[in-house]
């Protein structure tokens, strides 16, 4: 059924927690990021891989499209098209956050209903995230007037050739470590039948799965590891990548900028798609 564009400005309750050692050592070790600084608890708090926050803000992202009339086959034509976090402070553990989703824009695509939310979290009133969540409800109709999103961010271009290529080998249970250690449970994911309902011909890893590879791969080599130093993660999602498979992870050259440096990167699938094409990694100094 067509989704109105009434629904744009519908926002959900928080979705709150306290961050936990145990649960981002989870997420850590579901995209096989062995950073020390990730795992020290004997260090004092931990470090946080900033796609961690992918918990509260599916919590909350679930919440508010449960108020867009749609049927559950529908629901699972939805697709992830892309991201732009900015981070205002790094993640902790013992951070106390609080996330909430609003459906801001709303518009016809040629593959469907193009919807973006913005979603906030924050810890104490002060804000720690932001992230513009584009996705495609694939086949499906908007019925009202348009609702435009934000005009796009410049990224930093790729250039002609990477500057560094990683490899990572996605073994056949990824879909489904990923899905309880980072809690981001979506039988599209882990059930072959529901992803065959689906039109697939086989399990696909979560976005958020792959772009958090990426970062974990280019924090490692452009800022020794050190996650307090991201301030954006943006790429939009192209090529779904099937499991078992590989990705590479591809840098560009980096730049410095207003924020510090500034990395362009790109995954690819293991048959040469782009799975993330115009990514960007933004560091601090």
């Amino acid at each position: 059924m067509p989704i109105p564009s009434s629904c744009v400005n519908q926002i959900s309750t928080p979705a709150e927690e306290t961050i936990d050692p145990r649960w981002t050592m989870n997420f850590a070790a579901a995209i096989d990021d062995f950073n020390p600084r990730l795992y020290a608890t004997d260090q004092g708090a931990l470090q946080v891989h900033p796609l961690y926050l992918g918990y509260t803000e599916w919590e909350a992202t679930k919440q508010v499209m449960a108020s867009v009339p749609l049927t559950d086959a529908e629901r699972m034509r939805g697709v992830a098209a892309g991201i732009v976090q900015t981070m205002h402070q790094p993640l902790r553990t013992g951070m106390h956050i609080s996330t909430t989703a609003r459906i801001t824009a709303l518009y016809r695509h040629s593959a469907g209903a193009f919807m973006e939310k913005t979603i906030e979290t924050t810890s104490g009133g002060e804000p720690v995230c932001t992230t513009l969540f584009r996705s495609v409800m694939r086949g499906v109709e908007v019925d009202g007037p348009e609702v435009a999103g934000v005009a796009p961010l410049q990224r930093t271009p790729f250039g002609d050739a990477p500057t560094l290529r990683e490899r990572i080998v996605l073994h056949p249970n990824a879909c489904h470590v990923f899905s309880e250690c980072a809690r981001a449970y979506n039988a599209f994911h882990t059930d072959i039948s529901v992803a065959r309902k689906a039109g697939l011909s086989g399990l696909i890893l979560h976005g958020a799965a792959t772009m958090a590879h990426a970062v974990s791969v280019l924090t490692k080599h452009f800022a020794d590891g050190d996650m307090t130093r991201i301030r954006r993660i943006a790429g939009d999602y192209r090529a779904m990548v099937f499991v078992p498979g590989a990705i590479e992870v591809q840098a560009g050259a980096a730049v410095e900028g207003p924020l510090g440096l500034y990395v362009p990167f790109q995954v690819l699938t293991d048959d040469g798609k782009s799975a993330v094409a115009g990514g960007e990694l933004v560091l601090s100094a």
